[in-house]
């Protein structure tokens, strides 16, 4: 799944690299979460990239409340032509997620065993994996640990694009209309498959115009796309516990984190 995600890639940079007319007005996104708004890239009714703020969690059109958003943050590719609060967003509304990188929580080793970081592919692949830093009673099971996962090297203004759906949804009594997305999944490549199963879509830039045209509704020819990106274009490393708490919203939620013997 994708629950937790940063964007904090200049706007300029942003501008550039989604060929969009203007630079937009946004601040640093450390530790994104549901429900919040958020940058989402769609075409236009005049068919021209925009980026519009949208809820995260997808509200379907057909929905009696904004509820079932909180459970929507995520649609299976698998299954997501099937499913009738996507289908008719998988065919009109698609839409491009920008994200600098994204969090997941990694299962903790059995405490019996030694393991490096497998699932690392970054100069962070030196930290050991250990049991110190985070206080444990005696019994309880272990914490999960969060690992940041990013596109290769360091730059401040790489950036990933998760597939996505979006949706119009209005109030019937006060007449308050929404838009929101939700982020496409699929099953782990084999770099990701050692911190969780599931991983977001993340499209190469030469599928980014496929992807958004509403003109392409042929099913396999979108279906084609929501497929686990090479493991060449990730890295990961753990970072702290501080990204658990949304409001926790600072770079320090990107610091790699020194896990000791």
């Amino acid at each position: 799944m994708c629950g937790r995600f940063a964007l904090t890639i200049s706007p300029l940079e942003l501008a550039r690299q989604l060929d969009l007319p203007f630079e937009p007005d946004l601040q640093p996104r450390y530790n994104i979460a549901p429900s919040q708004q958020l940058p989402v890239l769609r075409r236009n009714d005049k068919g021209d990239r925009e980026l519009a703020s949208m809820r995260w969690g997808l509200i379907p059109a057909w929905s009696k409340d904004t509820a079932i958003g909180n459970r929507m943050i995520n649609a299976r590719g698998e299954t997501v032509a099937e499913k009738p609060s996507f289908r008719a967003a998988l065919k009109r509304r698609r839409c491009l997620v920008p994200a600098s990188g994204f969090y997941e929580w990694k299962q903790p080793e059995d405490s019996n065993s030694k393991s490096a970081d497998a699932g690392t592919n970054s100069k962070h692949t030196d930290t050991k994996r250990s049991e110190s830093g985070s206080a444990k009673k005696k019994g309880a099971r272990p914490a999960k640990q969060p690992y940041y996962i990013r596109p290769p090297g360091r730059s401040p203004d790489a950036l990933f694009c998760f597939a996505g759906l979006w949706e119009h949804w209005t109030d019937k009594k006060s007449g308050e209309h929404i838009e929101s997305f939700t982020i496409i999944t699929t099953a782990a490549n084999d770099f990701m498959r050692s911190i969780h199963d599931r991983m977001p879509v993340i499209l190469d830039p030469t599928d980014f115009a496929r992807w958004l045209d509403p003109e392409t509704t042929e099913g396999e020819k979108i279906l084609e796309l929501l497929r686990p990106c090479p493991s060449d274009k990730l890295q990961a490393y753990p970072v702290s516990t501080l990204v658990n708490n949304p409001r926790n919203d600072s770079d320090e939620c990107l610091v790699p984190l020194v896990i000791e013997d």
